[in-house]
């Protein structure tokens, strides 16, 4: 008979056994009998014994769970120490430790691996505040290695290049019985070491690329596929096997999770008073009962900016005439994680969180932001792949003559931030450097417009609007009238032309 891969995770008395029972029953429900469930209770919570409620392990045992006790080679002042030892707690030759907050979404499919190779996703963000030289002088120290700088990896959220480091939610090893003697060796050795400093609560992540390379291990790099982590990233795949949440907040505020436990429960049907029993999961029980929170999956929605004064406050006029439509402006939340330096993330959780507080009241959700949003679509479509982006614009005359005096100013300081974000194309870089370099303000306005409509026309995936102004394009009419503004509107029109030419184009193709 084939051996089975064993999937082993901490549990203890407390908040581990609501998360136990969760991922068990995520498991058994999406792989059936596929795999061997270990549970690893600590010592220091009192083992097999004493160490999880009765109620707790005859429930994990109806999913066919068993039971065994592992020791903190840290202590009991680093809870994470638990994990060390886990996957020496089986002789199974492929096993899995999987962190307890971690929910099975689909059938589990990780990869297939050789003896002593181990699978492993780059950490979501680089989390460690060593220097260069203390990650050489650990590698040294630690596993006799000389690091090379070829090895370094991109964090999966942020793309921060870092040296190998990797996310211990989840650690997939074939062979190597001595892996966890020295995850645990080295783990407790590093804590001790005064010339290392930030160490808790990432020693385990810290430690582990030292243990690898240690023990000469060959590295298979999982995706967010395998571990996803729902705590920085908007779940909205379907291809998700094993999602990390964290906390149980993250299930009130995404639908999709919250879709998931909804499942979970119609088929485990005890799982509603566990939950109902925990406070920590108090929340997440109340968007289950609310079921208008299951009608607001359905909700469209939608981000709009504009080329600066081309008439989207006109448009957003008649969007709230709608009971059926939610328009939400300039929020701060949307607008400051655009801004920061890091992938906007939170971006994501805002709108999950307006989507799941809608309570099926409205069919669409209109949220909309000026120059940020503008200068920054490509950032916010990789954090919103599903959300469409509507762009206004008009002519340019037009809207450069409804343009305050202080717009320039306020527009550029705005979008010199976001190039320091390296988000801009060479197109509107090159703008930019030509603008620095020309006093005239009516050509400074009409570059500043072409550098709005590229942004339209580098992003094939937006929605075009085109706005009619009669207002502003009769007051820009009769002002051109006027010899004194002549000169300008020529400028504006044989700066503007092809761009205007082009984005009319797009839009009429779209």
């Amino acid at each position: 008979m084939m051996e089975k891969h064993v999937l082993c995770f901490v549990v203890h008395e407390g908040k581990l056994e609501t998360q136990a029972l969760l991922l068990a029953a995520s498991i058994r429900q999406q792989n059936q009998d596929k795999f061997d469930l270990l549970a690893c209770v600590p010592k220091d919570f009192g083992g097999v014994e004493t160490g999880v409620k009765a109620t707790t392990k005859q429930l994990l045992m109806e999913l066919g769970v068993r039971f065994v006790e592992v020791e903190n080679p840290i202590g009991e002042g680093y809870l994470i120490g638990n994990k060390l030892n886990c996957l020496a707690a089986t002789s199974a030759s492929r096993r899995t430790f999987l962190d307890t907050d971690m929910l099975c979404l689909t059938p589990l499919k990780l990869p297939e691996l050789s003896t002593n190779q181990i699978a492993v996703k780059p950490a979501d963000r680089k989390t460690y505040s060593w220097t260069d030289e203390q990650w050489t002088q650990a590698y040294h120290d630690y596993a006799t290695y000389q690091l090379n700088r070829r090895e370094c990896l991109l964090s999966t959220c942020f793309d921060e290049l870092m040296w190998p480091y990797f996310n211990a939610g989840l650690i997939s090893i074939k062979g190597c019985p001595e892996f966890s003697d020295t995850w645990s060796n080295i783990s407790k050795a590093l804590d001790q070491d005064d010339n290392y400093n930030n160490k808790r609560p990432w020693l385990d992540q810290l430690s582990l690329p030292l243990v690898i390379k240690r023990l000469n291990l060959s590295v298979v790099n999982l995706t967010e596929t395998h571990n996803f982590p729902a705590n920085i990233k908007t779940l909205d795949k379907e291809n998700v096997e094993l999602v990390h949440y964290h906390r149980p907040e993250m299930f009130s505020q995404n639908r999709t999770l919250l879709k998931h436990l909804n499942l979970l429960i119609e088929n485990y049907s005890w799982l509603l008073n566990v939950l109902k029993a925990d406070s920590d999961w108090s929340d997440v029980v109340d968007s289950l009962v609310d079921k208008s929170a299951a009608m607001s999956a359905n909700v469209k929605t939608y981000l709009h900016t504009e080329i600066p004064y081309s008439g989207l406050e006109i448009w957003l006029k008649n969007l709230k005439k709608s009971d059926a439509c939610m328009v939400v402006e300039s929020p701060e939340k949307l607008a400051k994680p655009i801004l920061r330096r890091t992938t906007p993330w939170g971006v994501g959780g805002y709108i999950a969180q307006l989507q799941m507080n809608n309570q099926g009241q409205y069919q669409e959700i209109n949220l909309t932001l000026g120059v940020p949003l503008l200068m920054s679509i490509q950032r916010v479509q990789k954090v919103l792949p599903n959300v469409q982006i509507k762009v206004g614009f008009t002519d340019p005359v037009s809207t450069i003559k409804a343009w305050p005096e202080e717009f320039v100013d306020t527009s550029m300081s705005t979008i010199h931030a976001i190039q320091k974000l390296g988000c801009l194309d060479t197109v509107s870089s090159n703008l930019i450097e030509h603008i620095k370099k020309i006093e005239d303000k009516t050509i400074i306005k009409a570059m500043l417009w072409c550098i709005f409509a590229n942004q339209l026309l580098s992003n094939s995936q937006i929605k075009l609007l085109h706005f009619n102004q009669p207002e502003l394009s009769e007051k820009a009419t009769k002002s051109a009238n006027r010899d004194e503004d002549r000169d300008v509107v020529r400028t504006i029109l044989n700066i503007t032309q092809q761009s205007y030419q082009n984005l009319w184009s797009r839009y009429l193709n779209q």
